[in-house]
């Protein structure tokens, strides 16, 4: 672990059996430029600023590097600390609880392929109850920013079971308007615009690899024998993925941007 202030896994400081496999979902609308690294290992995160001067210029989503993040004024070692410390990574340890988590995307992406009810599958919230596996999908396909608890609060608001505690924000009229919907919706922004750089500064810093990345090169044998558990081997290769993209619900696949 690095400092306090960033507190990331340095490429000379990796586990053992980590394999050093990052994300790096990377293109460019035009030409590439010389400088570029379209293969990101362990050692391109946390990234330097010689990797985020032509990363920003690709098409991957909001290249966050804190040093050039003014909004990124919390310690990113404080955040990872308090979240429960950095995700896992791919291992060359076959018992590496990475792959029992990618084992358990594979699962889901298995039931989701075959139309499996949702509700079999994870806790839905009252909107969803009706929608199928693949509307669910489609609800968090690049959805614009805060809509789903935008659609929350509404049906609270229809219900009347969205309550303002008057001992913390007084009311001075009897039917209250903008101490109630509206004081909502701006905390909901507020929320989202101080959530959100420091979001992707965490995943920019640790750069996790893409769980269709991930599959794919499992698929092409790019994974040492013996390193990934037979069993999980299995159940990707029964997919049989063309590409990437193909893993996920979606035609152009996972966004790019780190996982986690």
């Amino acid at each position: 672990i690095g400092d306090g202030h960033n507190c990331q896994l340095a490429s000379s400081q990796l586990a053992p059996d980590d394999l050093g496999i990052r994300f790096t979902k990377i293109s460019f609308k035009g030409d590439t430029p010389p400088e570029a690294t379209l293969t990101l290992t362990a050692a391109n995160y946390p990234m330097n600023n010689s990797t985020f001067q032509w990363l920003r210029h690709s098409v991957a989503i909001s290249v966050t590097f804190k040093e050039m993040c003014n909004e990124c004024d919390m310690s990113f070692g404080e955040l990872i600390a308090t979240i429960g410390g950095s995700p896992t990574h791919p291992s060359s340890n076959v018992h590496s609880d990475y792959w029992k988590e990618l084992e358990h995307v594979v699962d889901i992406q298995g039931l989701r392929r075959g139309g499996a009810d949702p509700k079999n599958i994870m806790p839905l919230p009252d909107l969803w109850k009706s929608r199928t596996i693949a509307e669910i999908a489609e609800s968090v396909h690049d959805e614009y920013p805060g809509i789903q608890h935008v659609a929350l609060i509404q049906a609270f608001d229809k219900t009347n079971g969205l309550t303002v505690d008057n001992d913390v924000i007084p009311f001075t009229v009897e039917v209250e308007f903008i101490r109630q919907i509206v004081m909502v919706a701006d905390l909901l922004t507020w929320a989202i615009a101080r959530v959100g750089p420091l979001n992707f500064g965490l995943k920019w810093a640790v750069g996790r690899v893409r769980p269709e990345e991930m599959v794919f090169k499992i698929t092409q044998g790019e994974v040492p024998e013996g390193y990934v558990p037979a069993v999980l081997v299995d159940k990707i290769n029964a997919l049989r993925l063309d590409s990437p993209e193909s893993f996920t619900h979606y035609p152009e696949g996972c966004p790019n941007h780190p996982s986690w």
